[in-house]
């Protein structure tokens, strides 16, 4: 159909339920067009957008018996419950709404509900969400056709990240599923493409298939997941009343109760079809530029910018006059009446003018390139045996969203993530925690409930971190600051030096090798203090008892630790890593002690070309005595 532009306008504009579609804007005080999110909703008509201004927003919302609607986050936005009874987004019997940018989270550490639950509804996107903290899942829908998951992160649901049931001609793609008890969960669906997610790190079945009639699988990485709890498979299991078909996926280093488990289930040309190299996943859970299934998994960016909408612009319009706020505008003319068959009519029609409108997304402007930083250090000169005893955990904390940035310290991790793999230990036992995940909660279930069970008397536990540190001034105590920590509230946020070290003596290892290339004076460089209090002069407590535990530390507790612009890095964690690509080597062997020895007057002197002062530590003092301590 050939119709000229303004005259496809006018016929849209005759459908009475896109005559008064309207923008409902919302603010968090409540000052917006509506005082709640749920009163806006039960206003709501056909083609309107509820935009939510950014902020909290402490509800849970229903939408019920409606189409054509959407809910948009402007900027970083939260909707919380802590009702634990209760889903934070619940759709029922809806056709085409949109659910975008938007953080779901439940509060309450009992709740037994998902952060969205889709029922007996047509045509729903959710885009570019983050949801988490459910006792259930993530996104669990039932008894629903031509749902739309695209590029949400969906993390830390105590049960699924995605689950279907009786749910058809659907696309889950472009997520990333970590953290949670499951990844994602198929039953009695049929048409359903599940293409480049990041299924990665949850503790029960990356992906698990029950009476699926149809569904294609390609493009995902699954890996690192680890039930303990039985299932099918750590990574890929279906039932044998399941249908699908595979392209190719990067399957690798799941376990079921702690045994090797990439597939079960699956026809056997099918698993050998997949890529089982390690995906190198980095801190944002994203592939390896050199990994041998780069180019796999969940691209955030694809869903960066909205899709054109599907009912097109009119040609322009006429010039909208603002009334005063006292006054009303004059009530429209009522739209004519249309039977159920015209109306049917239009929409045949309307979807074939979209086919035609449509074009290809234009790619948004280009953000200013950052520099691009490359080290000699990032990668490893050397290469171990892998030693399926050891363990580590790798924080990296850089963008802090109300303190300054800890510059380089994602980089640090990254790098220092892939010397361990190069010194022998397994990529799934390096817990690797940055930005967003570095929180204290995050630390805490690290520290607490992931690296304890697996530990054994032949472990070397590694426990490196990168960012920013603070002192306590009242109590002489040093803290780690975690992404959500807050300087004037060190004991509520922050996560304890000493704590650490006692968490970490009394683990079942061997030895315990700690790194940290943070400072503890709070007067700069990777080290932040309460406002009001000056930075101390006095040594701060980062002491270290002889145990099993030895560490070394990025500088005196009165000094700050800096970094090299040039090389990308904290200057610490530069030469600790130039030492073990080799320049700390003995006969062959990098030691704790050799390896200090060689970084403690590097850094030194590079600190004192910046005018600064930093003498690196070693603890305790008898680590410098005795039994060395190998590293490779």
């Amino acid at each position: 159909m050939n119709t000229p532009r303004a005259a496809l306008s006018i016929f849209l504009l005759a459908a009475p339920w896109t005559a008064s579609a309207k923008d409902l804007r919302l603010k968090p005080d409540g000052t917006g067009d509506f005082a709640t999110v749920q009163a806006a909703i039960n206003a709501a008509e056909p083609g309107d957008r509820i935009l939510l201004a950014e902020g909290t927003y402490p509800e849970h919302v229903t939408i019920q018996d409606k189409s054509d609607l959407s809910l948009i986050g402007e900027g970083s936005v939260t909707l919380a419950t802590d009702d634990g009874g209760a889903d934070v987004i619940k759709l029922v019997k809806v056709q085409r709404v949109l659910l975008k940018n938007l953080h779901g989270v439940h509060t309450s550490p009992g709740c037994d509900n998902p952060v969205v639950s889709i029922a007996g509804s047509e045509d729903v996107t959710v885009e570019g969400c983050d949801l988490n903290g459910s006792g259930t899942g993530g996104v669990v829908a039932n008894g629903s056709r031509g749902l739309k998951i695209l590029g949400n992160h969906i993390h830390k649901c105590t049960w699924i990240g995605v689950s279907f049931t009786d749910v058809s001609d659907s696309v889950v793609r472009g997520n990333l599923i970590e953290g949670n008890s499951g990844g994602v969960e198929m039953s009695s669906v049929a048409g359903i493409e599940l293409a480049a997610n990041t299924i990665a790190r949850n503790t029960g079945p990356g992906l698990k298939l029950e009476a699926v009639k149809s569904i294609s699988v390609g493009g995902n990485v699954v890996a690192f997941n680890s039930p303990s709890w039985g299932g099918p498979a750590g990574g890929m299991g279906q039932d044998a009343k399941t249908s699908a078909s595979y392209g190719p996926n990067c399957v690798y280093g799941n376990t079921l109760q702690d045994k090797p488990s990439n597939f079960s289930g699956l026809p056997e040309a099918d698993a050998l079809a997949q890529i089982t190299g390690d995906p190198v996943l980095d801190v944002d859970f994203a592939v390896g530029a050199d990994a041998p299934c780069a180019g796999l998994g969940h691209k955030f960016t694809d869903y960066a910018v909205a899709p054109p909408k599907k009912i097109a612009p009119v040609a322009p319009p006429p010039v909208a006059i603002k009334l005063p706020a006292a006054a009303a505008p004059a009530p429209a003319a009522p739209a004519p009446r249309r039977d159920s068959s015209e109306l049917e009519e239009f929409k045949k029609a309307l979807a074939e003018i979209n086919k035609k409108l449509d074009r290809p997304k234009e790619a948004p402007a280009a953000a200013p390139a950052k520099p691009a930083y490359s080290s000699d250090v990032d990668k490893p000169s050397y290469e171990a045996a892998e030693n399926a005893d050891n363990v580590a955990v790798v924080i990296g904390v850089e963008k802090y969203p109300n303190l300054p940035a800890a510059d380089f310290a994602d980089r640090d991790a990254q790098a220092v993530r892939a010397h361990l793999r190069a010194m022998g230990y397994p990529s799934r036992n390096i817990m690797l925690l940055s930005d967003r995940d570095a929180t204290r909660a995050g630390m805490s279930k690290t520290l607490n409930t992931w690296l304890p069970p697996r530990v054994n008397e032949r472990s070397t536990v590694f426990f490196y971190y990168s960012g920013h540190g603070a002192p306590d001034p009242e109590s002489s105590q040093a803290y780690l600051v975690p992404i959500d920590g807050d300087p004037e509230a060190l004991e509520d946020t922050a996560y304890p030096v000493k704590q650490l070290y006692e968490k970490l003596e009394k683990l079942k290892a061997k030895r315990v090798i700690v790194a940290l290339d943070a400072c503890f004076s709070g007067a700069g460089g990777r080290s932040v203090l309460a406002k009001g209090t000056r930075p101390l002069v006095s040594k701060i407590d980062v002491d270290l008892a002889a145990g099993k535990v030895v560490a070394l530390g990025a500088s005196r507790g009165d000094q700050t630790s800096g970094t090299i612009e040039e090389q990308g890095h904290g200057a610490f964690t530069y030469y600790m890593l130039k030492g073990l690509n080799g320049a700390a080597a003995k006969d062959g062997a990098v030691t704790v002690s050799g390896l200090y020895d060689y970084l403690a007057p590097k850094v030194e002197d590079a600190a004192r070309l910046r005018n600064r002062s930093q003498t690196p530590q070693l603890m305790p003092l008898s680590a410098r005595e005795g039994d060395a301590v190998r590293l490779r």
